[in-house]
């Protein structure tokens, strides 16, 4: 029986394991060409190429989401250091009372007190 709690991967294994049972099976000929022998291991096939499908598009989705993570946040070019370069410039050439610096300010602390969520998309075993 198939449980929610089964992965993809163990699902497939049974399917696999069904396929090979059935091959031992002698004058097995099902009504439509799906249950048939050969038609079951097509669509083993083709469940096989979109699992592996998955994987590769589950991780260029985690690259891209580091690599979105390291622009704003992570080294000298991130959005975070270029907010305190440009309130710096602000500081000296409006001075540190100006109207311009305390919405710069205002802005920066707005970005400051934001937390980012990050859920890894990467799960052990599939």
């Amino acid at each position: 029986m198939i449980s929610k709690s089964m992965s993809y991967i163990e699902i497939l294994r049974r399917a696999q394991d069904l396929h090979q049972i059935l091959e031992g099976f002698t004058g097995y000929t099902p009504p439509r060409e799906e249950e048939s022998i050969d038609g079951f291991q097509a669509f083993i096939n083709q469940i096989i190429n979109g699992n592996q499908n998955v994987i590769i598009k589950a991780q260029d989705y985690q690259n891209w989401r580091d690599q979105r993570y390291n622009t704003f946040f992570v080294g000298n070019n991130s959005i975070k250091n270029l907010f305190y370069a440009i309130r710096s410039v602000v500081s000296s050439q409006y001075g540190v009372n100006s109207i311009e610096l305390i919405l710069i300010e205002r802005v920066i602390d707005n970005m400051r007190y934001t937390k980012v969520v990050l859920q890894c998309f990467r799960k052990s075993g599939n």
